[in-house]
């Protein structure tokens, strides 16, 4: 890391301050002073700034020396958006890890895939308060001492072990890139799906919309995360993907600890990683 400091930024949705206190705090008690990149005050709508202001912030993140992680505050919506305003060649010159999920899914991938920056899949900053206590302990980690998770436990359901280059993140925000530029090559992916709050015709019209798009060419594996109803774990994404799996040849596993919910590791994406199915002790390495 280039620095101590952790940039705080704003790149979808509005938020408020008192939601980040705790993820302020446990940064803190980590060493790590906070910059903030965002002001609650250029709220337009549903978007914590204009796409301009947006992109702007993430390039000052990006750009000062003294921080060393630039920490997402929420999700939302907005990254879509974002993406045109972005100079990549300027992220590039700065590297220094980006962390997030939701709707930074496509920044993510996007900086990863094109900028070569270090970008991880995992809590944003309004998450704290509702990890479980083994989450919570890999996020206190990371911010201390760098130290990233390097197993992650899932459950085999189809294929053989697997080494690929982990993609991935929010199915309904890498929908909506699909046909446009900001699309992630996929070829030889170990690709990582979650979501919150989708009825099943909807996961299915997600997963129908990627297969018949051909945006699933090339995948070697899809892992599955937590996809989440308003009470609790839904189990409908592995058994509307195993026909797919099949058909198309890819690896399919589920139940990493990874998402919307308490339980939420970290992954690297961009990273080589290698998915290790068995009867039973399958784990996603990285």
């Amino acid at each position: 890391m280039t620095g101590r400091a952790i940039a705080l930024v704003a790149p979808s949705g509005p938020f408020a301050p008192s939601e980040m206190a705790e993820g302020i705090a446990l940064a803190a008690a980590c060493g790590r002073p906070v910059r903030w990149f965002a002001d609650p005050a250029e709220a337009v709508g549903f978007l914590a700034a204009s796409d301009a202001r947006r992109a702007a912030h993430l390039h000052a993140a990006f750009a000062d020396p003294e921080v060393g992680l630039v920490w997402a505050l929420r999700g939302g919506y907005g990254a879509l958006r974002l993406l045109p305003h972005l100079d990549l060649d300027r992220l590039r010159a700065h590297p220094k890890p980006l962390l997030g999920l939701s709707d930074v899914t496509l920044l993510l991938n996007v900086l990863a895939e094109r900028a070569g920056l270090p970008t991880l899949h995992g809590p944003v900053v309004r998450q704290v308060p509702r990890l479980d206590a083994a989450s919570r302990a890999q996020l206190t980690e990371y911010l201390a001492s760098g130290l990233l998770p390097r197993a992650h436990a899932v459950r085999r359901l189809h294929g053989d072990s697997v080494t690929g280059r982990l993609r991935g993140g929010n199915l309904a925000t890498l929908c909506s890139a699909v046909g446009t530029p900001w699309w992630p090559d996929l070829t030889d992916a170990v690709l990582v799906l979650e979501d919150v709050n989708e009825a099943p015709y909807r996961v299915d019209r997600m997963l129908q919309t990627l297969a018949q798009a051909g945006a699933l060419e090339g995948v070697r594996a899809v892992v599955l995360g937590q996809f989440l109803g308003e009470d609790g774990p839904v189990d409908l994404a592995a058994d509307l993907l195993i026909e797919l799996a099949r058909e198309r040849g890819f690896a399919l596993a589920d139940s990493l600890a990874c998402g919307h919910g308490a339980a939420n590791t970290l992954l690297p994406l961009g990273a080589s990683v290698r998915l290790e199915l068995a009867a039973s002790g399958s784990v996603l390495r990285s």
